[in-house]
């Protein structure tokens, strides 16, 4: 898929202008509220914002919620973008709307609209927009009907979960004959935490469950993936782990001494190091001490700008990095030319 980008004369590094692509950014779509049945989702505003899905109900911060809706106008969304000095966006559903744990009625029927809002709104600015489709990983079916049909629809990704997948975890084989497919159609997975209390209601104190539960459990889903074999079983498949990969650059020796010390049940076949050109991490650690480790870490060449766009601790990522005293090499690639790869947007020259 070549695209076609937009690049500001103000967008600059050192006095070059450059590309720059946010490759994590999250819409609502109004057109999607409440078409769940019995899990809503719905936007409440009582003392408050809350959105509700199902019996699990988030405080939203007050500047979250403004002008949710006003992103769903492509032009209006792009305005946005020029404002913040991005050329390209990649938009994904809302993590709260998986649904892996509804009916597989309700779970397919809202996920296609979903993914079906998604495709509008990026097909109206496709020189601007690339977007990430959802699956109902309840039935695996269902979820091979699914991306094929995204596929072919222009979807650049795939969004999936990082644990209690509906069926099982990254390495139930459940899963093997859906990731099958997701290679052969060449489509890169993107993995995102949605909130442990979700199924059951359970209170979420400060939103911890997206604070530091999504880091834990980025780490695990690297870990099953890893020590589990998959990546042996799918040698073509590619993840992008938001967050920065969790805590996976930090705990990575205590991931592959299992391994090493070949604690019972590991499957993967060679040291943990060799599949670490599988996965690509995102800028979104929020300290600059972090990312300087991280990039040290991973290298960077598997590195791309992660926003959180229009989520409730959004930063820009690009002055976060361009603080970091980098060569124009390795600021080309983590502003565009690792996304351009990753995604198949565009050449790299």
């Amino acid at each position: 898929m070549a695209l076609g980008f937009h690049v500001s004369a103000n967008m600059q590094y050192k006095g070059r202008v450059m590309k720059r692509i946010d490759c994590h950014g999250h819409i609502m779509f109004e057109n999607s509220m409440g078409k769940a049945k019995e899990f809503g989702p719905r936007i409440v505003k009582n003392n408050g914002t809350y959105i509700e899905v199902g019996p699990y109900r988030s405080v939203l911060p007050d500047n979250y919620a403004d002008d949710m809706f006003g992103r769903n106008d492509p032009d209006s969304l792009v305005c946005e973008m020029d404002s913040l000095g991005i050329d390209m966006l990649n938009v994904m559903a809302s993590p709260l709307f998986y649904l892996y744990w509804a009916s597989l009625e309700i779970a397919v029927d809202f996920i296609k609209l979903h993914n079906d809002l998604l495709h509008e709104l990026a097909s109206a600015r496709p020189d601007r927009l690339f977007w990430s489709a959802i699956l109902p990983l309840q039935d695996v079916n269902a979820s091979i009907e699914e991306a094929k049909r995204v596929a072919s629809m222009g979807a650049s990704c795939i969004t999936i979960g990082t644990d209690n997948l509906g069926l099982g975890d990254l390495d139930d084989e459940v899963y093997f004959p859906l990731y099958e497919v997701i290679s052969n159609l060449g489509l890169t997975i993107v993995l995102h935490p949605y909130p442990t209390p979700m199924k059951s209601g359970a209170k979420d104190r400060y939103n911890l469950s997206w604070i530091t539960g999504y880091p834990n459990q980025e780490t695990m889903a690297f870990a099953t993936l890893t020590l589990g074999g998959v990546l042996d079983e799918f040698p073509k498949l590619k993840f992008y782990l938001t967050h920065g990969g969790g805590a996976v650059p930090y705990l990575f020796g205590r991931i592959a001494a299992a391994h090493t010390t070949k604690l019972p049940g590991v499957k993967a076949k060679k040291p943990l190091e060799e599949y670490l050109d599988r996965f690509w991490f995102d800028t979104t650690v929020h300290d600059p001490r972090a990312l300087e480790f991280l990039l040290r870490f991973m290298g960077e060449d598997r590195i791309i700008i992660g926003s959180n766009y229009s989520g409730w601790n959004w930063s820009n990522e690009f002055d976060v990095v361009a603080q970091l005293g980098l060569d124009d090499d390795q600021v080309s690639k983590i502003f565009h030319r690792n996304a351009e790869t990753l995604f198949g947007l565009t050449s790299n020259k």
